[in-house]
């Protein structure tokens, strides 16, 4: 048996320790920039969620005085609050003229403070409005502003407007 004794090297295959090192920089980069990107998004993911519960509380908030009667139904109204008349009280939106309702945490209707909610700050403000197009400023024009914020994450304010129809 006769062996060839001239290999050429072009049939030899590999890679060269050169070609290997700079391989394995390329990867390594690649999986740095990964990580940073994963751990950018991983810090920031609670963020949706405090701004989506932020509005459901100043929802709640606007819903529960949007739903009032304009003015007090048992008659005799003040402009604001009856004498000895607190935020579970309110039987009317002319209650929250003038006061500012600074809850932390935010309660229910009735004065009742949801723990679970302690991280979060409520403030309600009503004012007479003149922002209202095509409305004669007769002063049965409210605006009703509803702040929640978070301890660690932006304020959300959300605003309606009810008028005396």
């Amino acid at each position: 048996m006769n062996w060839p004794t001239n290999v050429q090297a072009s049939n030899q295959r590999g890679v060269t320790l050169v070609e290997l090192v700079v391989a394995i920089i390329i990867i390594s980069l690649a999986i740095t920039g990964a990580l940073l990107v994963l751990g950018r998004s991983i810090r920031s993911s609670a963020d949706p969620m405090i701004r989506e519960q932020a509005v459901s509380i100043a929802e709640g908030y606007l819903e529960e005085i949007q739903l009032l009667p304009f003015a007090d139904p048992d008659g005799g109204e003040t402009g604001g609050p009856e004498a000895g008349e607190i935020r579970a009280t309110f039987d009317d939106i002319q209650d929250y003229n003038g006061t500012i309702v600074n809850e932390n945490p935010p309660q229910d209707q009735n004065g009742v403070a949801i723990a679970t909610l302690a991280a979060y700050t409520a403030t309600v403000t009503l004012t007479p409005s003149t922002e209202l197009v095509g409305v004669a400023n007769t002063g049965d024009e409210f605006t009703i502003a509803v702040s929640v914020s978070h301890s660690s994450g932006p304020t959300v304010t959300l605003s309606g407007y009810r008028t005396n129809f």
